[in-house]
């Protein structure tokens, strides 16, 4: 014997989930700038954190760094980043300059509101030398961002990025980076 769903509660449960729906699509809707066959050109500038494990000294240049990326699915892009020191810094009568870095990444853009923000993570690898400094390998390298859109082919961007975080524990290497990005 099987019970009668009363009429008010599926139309409760229909309007609930239109609700749900419409509410949720600004969020998911793939925003122009983050389409399949698009691709972006970057700038930053950035703080670094250059720390050595067992030391108690850590260095904190600037560093810049440039992005290039394209998006071959919708809110999915590979990205290549070529970056050099901005500025070196002293500790402990030692100084240390990024000569430069290089890296590879696939950026995932998980929350865009419509054409005004895009929330993104980013995983990849990282190989850095730094002079007078430890010359590192290819590491793993992650982070997470946000391009405010001033319309569909400009962004200004900020993230954290976590460059290297050495296998065997010697060190570690991040940076708070802002910038702008022009999506074509």
């Amino acid at each position: 014997m099987s019970m009668p769903i009363p009429s008010s509660l599926l139309r409760n449960a229909a309007a609930a989930g239109s609700l749900i729906a419409l509410l949720a699509l600004p969020f998911t809707a793939s925003s122009a700038p983050t389409q399949a066959g698009s691709w972006y050109l970057g700038l930053q500038a950035g703080m670094a954190e250059f720390d050595q494990d067992g030391e108690d000294d850590e260095w904190e240049p600037w560093i810049a760094t440039g992005r290039i990326g394209f998006f071959p699915t919708n809110q999915i892009a590979f990205e290549t980043r070529l970056g050099t020191g901005l500025s070196d810094d002293e500790a402990n009568n030692r100084d240390l300059d990024l000569e430069h870095l290089i890296g590879t990444y696939i950026v995932a853009h998980t929350l865009t509101y419509q054409n005004s923000f895009s929330l993104y993570f980013l995983g990849g690898l990282t190989q850095a030398e730094f002079d007078d400094g430890p010359l590192s390998e290819l590491e793993i390298g992650f982070g997470a961002g946000l391009d405010i859109y001033l319309d569909n082919d400009l962004a200004l961007n900020i993230e954290y990025m976590r460059y290297q975080n050495d296998a065997d524990g010697n060190y570690d290497f991040s940076s708070i980076n802002a910038g702008v990005t022009w999506f074509h």
